[in-house]
This record gives structure tokens, C-alpha cells and sequence, in this order.
């Protein structure tokens, strides 16, 4: 297989057993492509492998095959099961050295912390013949740096402060060198909530057409549906031109399904809406057990609008703090429109908020009846002049329906505060 595009592409191997059983999350390789993305080299390729010298071996060989830059992260410690520097210099068919400055630097690393250096660490000091050191000032393997097949490999330790620490500190400055052209990568982020995955696709399907620059793609995670605006420039001048452009054709297609862009979370958004408008709002929950006043609490300055939430979960709460109707809830059940409504003028009532919301619901796994299933929620929106309640049927697991119902009823606040002037 030959190398695949133009420019200098990238592949990114993990290496630990406890990695691929799912032990242990890697969070190694989308950091190392996101710092590979801000200088313009993009990733092709993830690849995730046990602590066996053979199969990396053979890894390491696919992907020297077909990219330019390859970056392995951990298997350089002092135990039996880390095989990284065997298996690179396999690869490479080189033997195995030790390298006397890097094992002067681990001993006196340990007679600095005052303990006593096991035989077992002699082994970080072997490299393949011919790598370059990369420093560690953070640990005991030094990582390194060796061609093979034409391709740059780089070794780098497992653990995240040593590995992005030597990434920033060294590792940047040379893979600017290896760039033959320039080349500038940015990445933009369009979050939206209420439709679908595939309602979303309808209406954009023309902007993801394959080869497309920037290319646009879809993710979604935790019911946020994810506009993703990836491109490749010459200058960032460029890229950011292109990037804005497709940007604002997203958001004209979508409307007001778009609620922020990056790291901006549905909080953050409500937040920013209520706050530039200067209203306050106060929150009312059953099922989401307090989910909906974490989720806007974890928003910095939301106090000028955030007044109170209560969880009412037992009826008595509900009767006694919300004054929902003894009749109400005899009558029609704690999971009903009608408590939903009186949770949320109740509340609004007790603050003086400008709105106020209140949720309730089945969220399992027990609770249900042929009537009311798990995953009836219904959540009610009160200001100053009506009430309006909505009913939803999620599925999932109990956690995600209360994930979901959260979000809703941080949604439904969103609009109701983006009909008032600014």
C-alpha cells in the first residue's frame, strides 16, 4: 500500500494490553492528533495494540506503509510486558543498544528522589542503533526517534503529563522541520439538539460529499448532534475563510436547532441567553434528581440568573414545598402533565423567577405501568403569562433518560429566552 495524499499525513499507535480489553480509556491518541492538527499534519489513522512485540512489530510495519509520520505512545517501561523498543527495532532491523547518557540520567533521577534504581530500569536506557533521544523531564523512559522504511517514527512513554510535556517541548519543533509545505488544519464544531441524526443529514447532505474542502461530518453524543467543519489550508487566513463560509451555510440550513460551536455545551447557551437579556429562571425536578440546576451551576456567573432548584421527589415535597394539589396528585398521579405544571408555577411562584421549569417522569428501571412506561416525561415551562407543557417518550437506559430530559427542558428554556429582546 502506498503512502496515501500529498504532504506529510500521520498515524498514531497506542500500544498496552489493558487498552485494548477496555481497562483503560486511551486518551493518548486524539490529544496527539489534535497537537499533530494545530501544525497541519493530519491523522489518517488510529491503532490500538497488546503488549505483544509481534503484533506491533507488524504494526508498525502497516503503517510505515502508508504514512509519512507515525507516533507510538507507551510500552517503554521497565517491566516484561513493555515491548515497544524491541518491537521498533525489529521493524527497523536494527539491535537493540544501550544508550550510556540515558541511563546516567535515570540514576541520578533516582538518587535525586533518594531511592535506589532497580536493574529492571536499565532496560529504559536500551534504544534501537541509530535513534535520536527524545528527553523526558517528567520520567524515567526516554522516548526516540528513528526512521524506518522512509517513514518517521517517534517513541513517546504512556503516562499523559510525560508524553504531552515531551510533545510540546520537542517533538512540535521537529515535526515543523519535516513539513516540505505549509499547510494549516482547523477544525470547527457546530452543536445542535432537537432532531435527528438523519434530519440533520437531509438538510446538509450536499455539504458532505467526499473530497469536499472543508469536509463536513456528522457525530453525535449525548443527544447532541455535532456539525463537524474540518480543513486543510495553505495559511490560516485561508483555512479560516473557508472554514466561516461553510459555517454560515450550516447554520442558515439548520436555523435554530443550533444552539453553539466548540467547547460551548446547551448550559453554556441557555446561560448566555438568559444572562444578556437579564432573566432569571428557577427549577423544579423529580426524575432528573437535580441534573437540570448541576448542569447550569457548572456554568461560571450563571448566579445572576440562577435563583433556586428544588427536588421534589416524594410527593409530600412536592405538596408541601411546590404546594402541588393533594387532588392533583391523588387524582392524576406524581408522573402527570398536570404536577408537571404545578411543580413549575409552583416554583416560579416561591423565586419571582421570569421562568421556571418543572420535570417529571419515569426514568426507571422500575416504576412503570402499562399506562405510564419508562420514559414518560413531561416538562413544563411557566413564566409570568402561561405555562406550557410538553410530553416526551425517551428510551434508554435510566441514565439517559434523564440525561435527555435534562437537556430537553434546558432547550425549551433556550428558545422561550431567544423570543425576548436583547
Amino acid at each position: 500500500m502506498g503512502r496515501r495524499g500529498s504532504g506529510l499525513r500521520a498515524e498514531v499507535i497506542a500500544v498496552g494490553t489493558e487498552l485494548v480489553q477496555g481497562l483503560t480509556t486511551d486518551t493518548n491518541s486524539s490529544w496527539i492528533s489534535s497537537r499533530l492538527a494545530a501544525i497541519g499534519i493530519p491523522t489518517d489513522f488510529h491503532t490500538t495494540v497488546a503488549d505483544d512485540v509481534a503484533d506491533l512489530e507488524q504494526a508498525v510495519r502497516q503503517a510505515v506503509s502508508r504514512s509519512g509520520l507515525v507516533v507510538v505512545s507507551g510500552g517503554l517501561g521497565p517491566t516484561a510486558d513493555d515491548i515497544t523498543r524491541e518491537a521498533l527495532a525489529r521493524a527497523a532491523g536494527r539491535k537493540l543498544v544501550l544508550h550510556q547518557p540515558s541511563l546516567d540520567i535515570i540514576r541520578e533521577r533516582f538518587a535525586r528522589w533518594g531511592r535506589e534504581m532497580s536493574e529492571n530500569n536499565r532496560s529504559q536506557a536500551l534504544l534501537p542503533e541509530g535513534a535520536s533521544v527524545v528527553p523526558n523531564a517528567h520520567g524515567t523512559a526516554p522516548g526516540f526517534a528513528l526512521e524506518i522504511a522512509g517513514a518517521q517514527v517517534f517513541a513517546l512513554p504512556g503516562p499523559p503529563h510525560e508524553l504531552r510535556a515531551m510533545m510540546d517541548d520537542n517533538l512540535v519543533t521537529r515535526l515543523k522541520r519535516m513539513q516540505t509545505e505549509s499547510a494549516v488544519l482547523r477544525l470547527r464544531r457546530i452543536h445542535c439538539f432537537g432532531p435527528g441524526e438523519s434530519q440533520v443529514d437531509q438538510k446538509i447532505r450536499h455539504l458532505m460529499i467526499p473530497g469536499r474542502n472543508p469536509a463536513v461530518g456528522l457525530l453525535v453524543s449525548n443527544y447532541v448532534i455535532t456539525v463537524k467543519i474540518a480543513v486543510q489550508a495553505a495559511s490560516e487566513t485561508q483555512a479560516d475563510g473557508l472554514i466561516a463560509g461553510t459555517e454560515r451555510e450550516v447554520r442558515e440550513l439548520l436555523g435554530d436547532i443550533v444552539f453553539g460551536a466548540d467547547g460551548e455545551t446547551l448550559a453554556d447557551a441557555v446561560a448566555g441567553e438568559l444572562l444578556k437579556r437579564g432573566l432569571t429562571i428557577a427549577v423544579a425536578e423529580s426524575c432528573t434528581g437535580g441534573l437540570i440546576a448541576k448542569l447550569l451551576t457548572d456554568v461560571p456567573g450563571i448566579s445572576g440568573s440562577f435563583l433556586a432548584g428544588v427536588v421534589s421527589y416524594s410527593n409530600d415535597a412536592k405538596r408541601e414545598i411546590l404546594k402541588v394539589p393533594e387532588d392533583v396528585l391523588r387524582t392524576d398521579g406524581a408522573v402527570s402533565e398536570s404536577v408537571a405544571r404545578a411543580m413549575a408555577e409552583g416554583v416560579r411562584e416561591r423565586t419571582r423567577a421570569d421562568v421556571a421549569i418543572g420535570v417529571t417522569g419515569i426514568a426507571g428501571p422500575t416504576g412503570a405501568t402499562p399506562e405510564k412506561p419508562v420514559g414518560l416525561v413531561y416538562i413544563a415551562l411557566a413564566d409570568t403569562k402561561h405555562t406550557q407543557v410538553r410530553e416526551c417518550r425517551f428510551h434508554g437506559s435510566r441514565e439517559r433518560i434523564r440525561v435527555r430530559s435534562a437537556l430537553a427542558a434546558l432547550d425549551a428554556v433556550r428558545r422561550w429566552a431567544m423570543s425576548f429582546p436583547v
